[in-house]
């Protein structure tokens, strides 16, 4: 099926489909299109492993060298057939793939092809054209459901984070699965979820409307093979007698199989077996499965009321956004910080200054975009309260104030009559004398509070002003 750029109101980066698509200006069943991307294909050239081997790796294992980006892959043990069983070489598939323990192999992201099984109203429905990963339905041999496997926790964490980039996540919708009966057995499908990646269920493994067969026997529709990056976790390879299905591989429904500890599977042949195999086996592929909202407005920006702010301690503050453009298709905002101790925040935007210090207040756009604003938000001491003056003698006044908890020390300000204010006093106490004042004269005073973390200053606001005559 020959693959050509479709032109739409989602930017062409991201999709790819067949001729049809465009022809017709919308997917249609079978059509083949491209979004995310995913280790797939491993690296032979010499040339290039040696230079992917002198770069500097990064936390996920990954570089990017010339415009590309590479998986490491680097394995001890193998992978056996079941999880806990034994990791031997006689017990994994990984050696007859070709990869074996103690050796670097390097994959490269590609995009992701994904099979059109719907297109409704600007929402696709779409499964992965190819295997993408092997790997245990549960850890565990348990009774189990697809709320509770393993597997619906990776796709929607692990895969779905590795996968996708802000902007397609944006684009991805958390779909309501409806888990259903083994239909030949009766075994319960658990309750229902709410996922964004999920597997296919017996049923729509045999929706004519999906493009597959009704029967459950051979099914070209339901043959796939596997990327070289799933063959490298041990997945099972069909290598004969039958030619016509060499390279094929087994792959997971999401429906479980004649016990809750079992789970359906595909054949290699296309053949889905619903009696379902052990949940903890290892090398059945993982063809995930998604919807994708084509019509939605994504969010562009996000504007905060502020974007720095200084809080007394105990204080309050009231943020808001402003999410663009106005007919964005979800304007919900996250609001998140960075240390929950300093300021808090709520799921309105109201900041509380919980103690001295720096925090940043950040609002996410809702819809998954990755757009996102800040406020530096500093805490302060409070300000110092009731503070008085009063004439203590004839040429002197006593400044005094609640002590502050906490605090380091104080500052104090003083203006004489109607001239400006200077500092005339730091001091850790709560009250001082101003001696060899003039007579007949109003002086006013200020106080600030302070506080020093390591090397960072934190000062109040100035006190209400507090007056005096001699």
């Amino acid at each position: 099926m020959a693959i050509i750029m479709v032109i739409s109101i989602i930017p062409n980066s991201f999709f790819k489909a067949s001729a049809s698509a465009v022809a017709e200006g919308t997917y249609v069943t079978g059509d083949i299109m491209t979004y995310g991307s995913y280790p797939q294909t491993k690296v032979t050239s010499p040339s290039l492993i040696s230079a992917l081997n002198a770069q500097k790796l990064q936390a996920d294992n990954t570089v990017t060298y010339g415009g590309s980006k590479y998986l490491r892959v680097y394995f001890t043990q193998y992978s056996p057939y079941e999880y806990g069983d034994p990791a031997t070489k006689d017990n994994s598939y990984q050696d007859e793939n070709g990869y074996l323990i103690n050796t670097v192999y390097w994959f490269k992201y590609e995009p992701i092809q994904w099979r059109v099984l719907s297109s409704t109203s600007g929402e696709l429905f779409v499964m992965a054209e190819k295997i993408l990963a092997s790997r245990v339905y549960n850890q565990i041999q348990t009774d189990v459901s697809w709320e509770s496997c393993d597997l619906r926790n990776w796709l929607n964490n692990g895969f779905y984070s590795t996968a996708f980039s802000s902007a397609e996540k944006a684009r991805i919708e958390t779909s309501t699965v409806v888990n259903e009966n083994n239909p030949e057995n009766g075994t319960n499908g658990g309750n229902n979820t709410s996922d964004k990646l999920f597997l296919l269920s017996y049923s729509e493994a045999t929706n004519t409307a999906y493009g597959f067969s009704s029967d459950t026997g051979r099914d070209t529709s339901r043959q796939v093979q596997g990327t070289d990056y799933s063959k490298s976790q041990g997945l099972y390879v069909y290598a004969g007698p039958y030619t016509s299905y060499t390279g094929n591989s087994f792959w997971w429904l999401r429906t479980p199989g004649n016990a809750k500890s079992s789970a359906c599977v595909l054949y290699y042949d296309g053949n889905i077996y619903g009696n379902g195999l052990s949940v903890f086996d290892t090398d059945y592929g993982i063809r995930p499965a998604l919807k994708i909202n084509l019509s939605a407005v994504l969010t562009s920006s996000v504007t905060l009321s502020k974007t720095s702010a200084s809080l007394s301690k105990g204080k309050a503050l009231q943020l808001s956004a402003t999410v663009l453009p106005l007919n964005a298709t979800n304007k919900a905002v996250v609001w998140t910080t960075s240390s929950s101790s300093v300021a808090a925040v709520s799921t309105t935007g109201l900041v509380t200054a919980k103690a001295i210090g720096k925090a940043t207040i950040t609002c996410t756009a809702g819809d998954g975009s990755g757009i996102k604003a800040t406020c530096a938000i500093t805490v302060v001491p409070p300000v110092p309260a009731n503070v008085k003056a009063v004439k203590a003698s004839a040429t002197s006044i006593k400044v005094s104030w609640p002590a502050i908890s906490g605090a380091t020390g104080y500052y104090i300000y003083r203006a004489a009559g109607s001239g400006g204010y200077s500092k005339i006093k730091t001091l850790a106490g709560s009250s001082f004398i101003n001696a060899s004042l003039a007579k007949s004269k109003t002086y006013h005073y200020k106080v600030q509070a302070y506080k020093l973390i390591g090397s960072t200053l934190y000062v109040s606001a100035s006190s209400a002003i507090a007056s005096a005559t001699l």
